[in-house]
């Protein structure tokens, strides 16, 4: 502002002088008041021309360095809805019953965001997660999946295996079925096994080694990794902190596993 006060003053004063001259009351001040206004006025150009230069190169500067808050903004707000998006797809309620890989793209932007404020946010996030796969609601809601058929020809005409008492033979091989639903419902039942009146008839070692499975990132559910996870830690006695500690479990089988 103070600059523009200047030049502002400078081309007042340059043309003032400039009437003068042309405007003479006394002819012998005409060549000293052209002088004057001469200097002014190259004086005023060049110092507008450094003025605008500095200005013009400012305003690029500025409006380059607002651009970039604009677009790392953009880029907060896009993690931001990220993070709410990818939380939403990790709950098992939706349709893949529980993405396992959005819930692990979480944990790696928690390891990679370094604003405090934003890990909090992934931090959060995660834990609302964790909430929702406590062991008393998920053993409740595989209640209302009864999705394992017992066998029949033609096929789901006995209706469903029963939670005690069921083919254990039937209940293992769904650990393998392409519906989430199937799978979780499977791995659930499986902690009752020692009630099933066929329970000698599966492998033990096949057994861990199919809840392993359904523990790794290939599967898709995290409900499904979560239901193994559970069923794995009743048969084998393992325990372990954190709600998808699957690392630890696999872990533990890796090491039991040769004494099987």
């Amino acid at each position: 502002m103070e600059e523009i006060l200047k030049v502002f003053i400078l081309i007042v004063l340059g043309l003032f002088i400039l009437w003068v001259i042309f405007h003479p009351r006394e002819s012998r001040y005409t060549q000293e008041y052209l002088l004057l206004g001469f200097l002014i006025l190259l004086f005023t150009i060049i110092y507008c021309v450094s003025f605008l230069h500095y200005k013009i190169g400012g305003v690029i500067d500025i409006s380059e360095l607002e651009k970039t808050k604009e677009n790392l903004k953009d880029v907060n707000d896009f993690v931001i809805i990220e993070i709410g998006q990818l939380g939403d797809r990790s709950r098992w309620q939706n349709a893949y019953g529980g993405d396992r890989s959005s819930y692990e793209a979480l944990l790696s932007l928690k390891e990679k965001i370094k604003d405090i404020e934003r890990n909090k946010i992934v931090s959060t996030e995660i834990k609302t997660i964790e909430s929702v796969y406590s062991p008393d609601i998920m053993t409740i809601t595989m209640d209302n999946f009864p999705t394992i058929c017992q066998l029949s020809d033609p096929p789901c005409t006995k209706g469903f295996e029963p939670s005690i008492g069921y083919n254990a033979v039937n209940v293992f091989k769904h650990l393998d079925r392409p519906l989430w639903t199937e799978r979780a419902r499977a791995a659930a039942l499986l902690r009752n096994i020692e009630k099933s009146p066929n329970k000698e008839s599966v492998d033990r070692k096949a057994l861990y080694e199919k809840l392993v499975k359904l523990m790794k990132k290939e599967e898709s559910s995290l409900f499904v990794s979560k239901m193994a996870f559970e069923t794995y830690k009743e048969l084998t006695g393992f325990s372990t902190d954190g709600v998808f500690n699957f690392e630890s479990a696999i872990l533990d089988w890796e090491q039991r596993k040769g004494f099987q």
